[in-house]
């Protein structure tokens, strides 16, 4: 059971691969392709309605507070979900709609044989405690830290190089196994 001074604040879930500037010429198909699934999956209401591009690389797609975005780049697709109390998306929906995304728009860009990084990132608050970095050391890490700052980003990252792209017909973990059928 999760400590109840850890609030969950953001919710990242994105795919990485190689570079590919295709992305820039479709991003209308991209938008097109998104928005289609909302007759196939139920996204929370007003999801992806808002669209920016920032620069010729990338599509921006979110809803009007910007709670849920959908970002589409030359280098990957990454969904990201403001998690805050009484939030109307939970973990496992934006996993859903991430699952969906990815399996539609990765053909597009000619990318899906290209994949070199599956992320997921939580991003959490602790309250009640007046120095939250010397807590999560002393009580997480076993470490017992003086003097710090009330702030601290750790970042804790676990990479297999992988020699062929996940999407590929060879990797049959990724397509049944993480994402469903």
């Amino acid at each position: 059971m999760a400590d109840p001074n850890w609030q969950l604040q953001k919710f990242i879930i994105g795919i990485r691969h190689e570079r590919t500037f295709l992305i820039s010429d479709i991003h209308g198909g991209i938008m097109d392709v998104v928005l289609g699934l909302r007759k196939k999956v139920l996204f929370p209401k007003g999801c992806f309605s808002q669209m920016t591009r920032p620069d010729v690389t990338k599509i921006i797609l979110t809803d009007k507070d910007e709670n849920l975005s959908l970002t589409c780049s030359i280098d990957g697709v990454v969904i990201q979900a403001e998690m805050f109390e009484g939030s109307l998306v939970a973990i496992e929906k934006v996993a859903e709609i991430f699952t969906h995304i990815v399996h539609a728009v990765l053909p597009l860009t000619e990318a899906k044989d290209k994949i070199n990084r599956l992320g997921v990132i939580y991003e959490f608050q602790i309250s009640n405690f007046t120095n939250s970095a010397k807590t999560i050391f002393s009580q997480f890490m076993k470490v017992n830290l003086t003097g710090i700052h009330d702030n601290m980003l750790m970042r804790i990252s676990l990479k297999n190089p992988v020699t062929e792209s996940v999407m590929s017909s060879k990797s049959h973990h990724f397509q049944t196994g993480l994402f469903g059928t």
